[in-house]
């Protein structure tokens, strides 16, 4: 074992050497990474300027700017005026001056010659700028200690942002990236949105619900596979949001899957599988919003076409082949009963040895969390669990509608309640961090006016579940947080244009959808943030995509950014989506990843070769995804095993005697 260690690790560092070397030894598109710097300067300083000349029309002088950057000031700042309109008849005239640094890039805004004048600066980007995700997952490979991989890589991207100053990086590890993520008030809303939740299921845990809906169930979940089949059509019910369906669904099912000798590895799969790609799909869900309305900013761009966001979002539909390979995938997985790689061997531990997790692993939940199990005497109603539950989702449904305008369309006009269209709308104008916030707290106090009516629990015994079951996701907490600093540090030192820089030159139109769903992968892998990947890269693709090959290639190439960064968030051990299933599951979030790994690249191969490289040359999408359905299938037959097959029984005792144990959660010893 000490020998495989050791070849993995130099495996792993040999690699990251390689990958350093090969980025040193790459040429970035220098003009592009200037264009990216000089847009979000240009931005800084005319935010920096409205907030001085409030009641002034800004008149900008960009003639000492480049040639290059003078053509993209001049469609910013036509939108600027457009979308900050200044009632006033005062001009203030700023002149603007582009400066290189050795470190950095510099923009200045002068008014005067003795006015002092808005400077706004950043990191030059280069190879570096790659290095803090390359630390991370390096580190998270060789020590299994994710938070310790995590700061190692902030701690490297704050030196870099502090023009390569040690001390002073370090103090703006957490004096500045670390506050600017807890600064976020939507990041706030999902660590609390997170914790009510899991004090809920701890209230569900000891009044007895969650095994009484165990009980219940088992009338129609006698087998593995129907529980697994269970799991993934309730991923597919909670299509809504992907923060709810992860919690949702892996909270509920975690106990029957434990009782079913199901690995928490192969549940935080089938949850995590069904839980973005469901959502990025529907028509109806927090996702939605986003996406239009980047198609629709990319589509304005066009002057030729008349396609609108939404229209553009459902004509992609087809050409999603990565979610819908990965959905399809889930489905063969559990009715084929096959596995291969790791999770082969994590479900043969949970049948052999009653293991649901590793011996030695780190659940994102703590074993305090475990512990919460209802007394002998406590009865066992399913409706203590299965009512609050419900409760959060039908509150999470008709708090998206009532925020994102819902109730005025219907004032106007009840007969928009039943137009697609519009509740695609209403959705994507929610406010889905407060509804999940508010119907997370509403599932709490549901669960605990049940359980204090039934005297099921005295008020002490209550607070106590509650509050270990929000104490049980520290951990997890701790490193949802280090990730969106990662993220930030990202941002600063420029990651994804530095990435986009190096592969946007190969441009054949053939070969452009898969060139964009690995740019989507890779940056949403090293950014662990699907919606910054689709940000960035929808305002580049459409255009390129349209250019070179027209309305079908443009479609391709949007279903592309849109699945590339998906699959990214779904290798990435940095992602949030990826980090909340661990904290459902209560699973091993290394483990989660690794054993995911292998199901998410697989199912990418196969949606290139079989898909979108025939897509772009023509292909009908309607025949091209059941033939990646059949590729799949065939690839399980072929290399999955059943772990079942493989179980071990003891051969002393007679068929009808031989009773599974049931299933813990680390060994005895």
């Amino acid at each position: 074992m000490k020998r495989k260690q050791i070849f993995f690790s130099v495996l792993v560092l040999l690699g990251f050497v390689g990958l350093c070397l090969t980025l040193s030894a790459t040429r970035a598109d220098q003009p592009y990474l200037a264009s990216q710097q000089f847009k979000v300067l240009f931005q800084d300083i005319l935010g920096q300027a409205q907030a001085k000349y409030p009641d002034r029309v800004l008149q900008i002088d960009i003639q000492e700017l480049p040639p290059d950057l003078r053509t993209e000031a001049v469609p910013l700042l036509k939108k600027w005026h457009e979308s900050h309109p200044v009632p006033g008849q005062q001009f203030q005239s700023l002149q603007l001056r582009w400066q290189e640094m050795p470190h950095r890039e510099r923009l200045l805004a002068k008014a005067s010659s003795t006015a002092e004048p808005l400077q706004a600066s950043r990191p030059r980007i280069h190879w570096t700028s790659a290095l803090p995700p390359l630390v991370a997952v390096t580190l998270a490979l060789l020590t299994r200690r994710l938070v310790l991989s995590l700061f190692m890589a902030i701690l490297v991207g704050s030196v870099l942002a502090a023009d390569w100053q040690l001390l002073r990086g370090s103090l703006e590890v957490f004096s500045r990236h670390g506050f600017a993520a807890l600064n976020d008030f939507f990041h706030i809303q999902i660590l609390l949105f997170a914790g009510f939740l899991m004090g809920m299921v701890g209230i569900m845990n000891v009044s007895g619900g969650t095994r009484g809906i165990v009980e219940a169930l088992k009338r129609f979940i006698s087998t593995r596979r129907s529980t697994k089949m269970m799991t993934c059509i309730m991923g597919l019910l909670v299509f809504f949001d992907d923060y709810a369906n992860s919690f949702v669904i892996g909270t509920t099912m975690r106990p029957i899957t434990d009782r079913m000798k199901i690995s928490r590895e192969k549940l935080a799969y089938l949850v995590d599988s069904t839980a973005a790609p469901v959502s990025g799909l529907a028509i109806i869900s927090t996702w939605i919003g986003y996406e239009v309305g980047l198609f629709q900013q990319a589509l304005d761009q066009l002057d030729d076409v008349t396609l609108g966001g939404y229209q553009a979002f459902i004509m992609a539909l087809p050409f999603r082949f990565y979610c819908l390979l990965a959905l399809i995938m889930v489905f063969l997985v559990v009715w084929l009963k096959r596995d291969f790689g790791p999770m082969y061997h994590a479900e043969l531990r949970a049948l052999n040895e009653g293991l649901v997790l590793r011996d030695g692993a780190t659940p994102l939940t703590s074993k305090t969390f475990n512990g919460l199990e209802a007394d002998p005497e406590t009865p066992l109603r399913w409706y203590n669990a299965a009512v609050p539950v419900v409760s959060v989702i039908l509150a999470t449904l008709a708090g998206l509608y009532i925020t994102g305008g819902g109730l005025k369309i219907l004032r106007d006009d009840w007969t928009q309640l039943f137009s697609i269209q519009t509740l695609g709308t209403v959705f994507s104008s929610a406010d889905n961090g407060t509804v999940l916030l508010w119907s997370s707290m509403l599932g709490c106090l549901v669960a605990a006016v049940m359980v204090l009516a039934q005297r099921l629990l005295n008020l002490r015994q209550l607070t106590v579940a509650w509050a270990k079951g929000v104490s049980s996701i520290g951990l997890a907490s701790a490193i949802l947080v280090l990730a969106w600093t990662l993220n930030n540090v990202s941002t600063e030192i420029g990651t994804a244009p530095y990435l986009i820089s190096i592969f946007r030159d190969v441009v054949q139109p053939l070969w452009l959808p898969l060139l964009i769903f690995g740019l989507a992968g890779a940056i949403a892998f090293s950014t662990g943030s699907s919606w910054s990947t689709m940000a960035i890269l929808i305002p580049v693709a459409v255009p390129l995509a349209y250019e070179l090959g027209g309305p079908l290639l443009m479609l391709i190439s949007m279903g592309a950014v849109l699945d590339g960064a998906i699959f990214g968030d779904h290798c990435s051990p940095l992602s949030d989506t990826t980090i909340l299933s661990s904290i459902a599951c209560s699973a091993d979030h290394l483990d989660h990843v690794k054993t995911q790994f292998p199901y998410a690249v697989v199912i990418m191969l196969v949606a290139a070769a079989v898909c979108y490289f025939p897509a772009s040359a023509g292909w009908s999408p309607y025949l091209l995804v059941p033939l990646g359905a059949l590729a799949l299938a065939g690839f399980l037959l072929l290399v999955g095993r059943n772990p079942e097959a493989a179980q071990r029984v003891p051969d002393s005792l007679p068929n009808h005697l031989r009773k599974p144990e049931p299933a813990r959660y680390w060994s005895e010893s």
